[in-house]
């Protein structure tokens, strides 16, 4: 078995005497080691401008990654809550919910609890109002603010006592009472804030312990508007 002769590795300065004494560029001993010194001058600056080009590019990288940090801190910093509000202002967005409903004519009322019908439709923003069963349906929960009044005639002249409910689901959920002394007749009203449900039916009932009639004017009117 022969073994390869590895070629031994030369210094910078065996390189460049070999270099010189094979090109013949001088053979005096003072220039080869000023050449010797001048190769390794050079050399020496070359590493030196390497080093200092990857050090400017470190810091540079880290400037930007510190630079990166503050901008987020300060965003973290100055971000504030912002409310959003609907800037369409439509009410075919969906982000209103009203509607607004009176008494077209005179209605007949027994003593004991009845369904006022409040068949006249002022306004509707979407379409939840029935004016067919006087039965509002919120198509969205949320929170709801709910009036209704009645304006009655006794036919007797005698003193009465009539109440006045909203209804949720056949519940009695905001509602009010009145006493009148001397005619039996009157102007009763309700309101209150509650949560809806989708898909609820608000109603409006009135009693009586006299028999008469609801009149059909502005004392009669069924409202409601989501408010949260």
């Amino acid at each position: 078995m022969v073994l390869k002769k590895q070629p031994r590795k030369l210094s910078l300065t065996s390189r460049v005497k070999a270099a010189i004494s094979s090109k013949r560029v001088t053979k005096s001993a003072a220039k080869r080691q000023a050449v010797i010194k001048g190769a390794v001058k050079k050399r020496s600056a070359a590493k030196g401008s390497t080093t200092k080009k990857t050090v400017n590019k470190n810091i540079n990288k880290i400037k930007i990654v510190i630079n990166k940090g503050s901008r987020k801190r300060r965003k973290a910093t100055f971000k504030r809550p912002v409310k959003k509000f609907c800037a369409c202002k439509t009410s075919t967005c969906g982000c209103k919910s009203a509607f607004g409903a009176t008494a077209l004519s005179a209605q007949p009322v027994t003593p004991f609890l009845s369904q006022v019908q409040y068949n006249l439709e002022s306004f509707d923003l979407k379409n939840e109002y029935n004016t067919a069963t006087s039965t509002f349906r919120p198509k969205k929960t949320g929170i709801y603010t709910l009036i209704a009044s009645v304006g009655f005639v006794a036919n007797e002249n005698v003193e009465n006592f009539f109440s006045l409910f909203i209804r949720v689901n056949g519940i009695n959920r905001i509602g009010d009472s009145e006493d009148s002394l001397l005619v039996g007749s009157g102007t009763i009203a309700t309101s209150g804030i509650i949560r809806l449900n989708a898909g609820d039916e608000v109603q409006v009932f009135f009693g009586s312990f006299i028999a008469g009639r609801i009149v059909p004017d502005f004392d009669t009117r069924f409202e409601a508007a989501r408010v949260g």
